[in-house]
């Protein structure tokens, strides 16, 4: 399962990079939304981990650009306890939050579920 994580924190990309890696998972790192556009056009990724503040709907649509693949699941971490968990406006993606502080093993649990579910198709 190929990863891209989206978050200026340098630690916590370097943490969260290495115990996914161990996990198994192939994982990317992106510093900012134009870093992550980049590598949305030239790689498919089955999921993103993204920071809230990043503008996630943008970063998701370079994602869809190519034909039908399946839009990537996102994990957004720092959100409010309730927040919403539907995609951006007319987008059919797979969307889950964590709060921070948050554990690697509640992430790795969020990240399974994520995965598990029938990835919706763009149209």
């Amino acid at each position: 399962m190929r990863l891209l994580i989206v978050d200026a924190d340098r630690d916590l990309v370097a943490m969260l990079a290495t115990a996914l890696t161990r996990s198994g998972y192939d994982v990317d790192v992106a510093r900012n939304n134009d870093d992550a556009t980049t590598l949305l056009q030239t790689r498919d990724y089955d999921a993103l981990i993204v920071n809230k503040s990043l503008p996630l709907a943008s970063t998701l649509r370079a994602g869809g650009k190519h034909g039908e693949r399946p839009a990537p699941a996102a994990l957004i971490l720092g959100v409010p306890a309730d927040a919403a968990t539907s995609g951006p406006a007319g987008h059919n993606v797979r969307i889950d939050y964590l709060t921070k502080p948050f554990s690697l093993r509640d992430l790795r649990s969020r990240l399974t579920r994520l995965l598990s579910k029938e990835p919706p198709r763009l149209q």
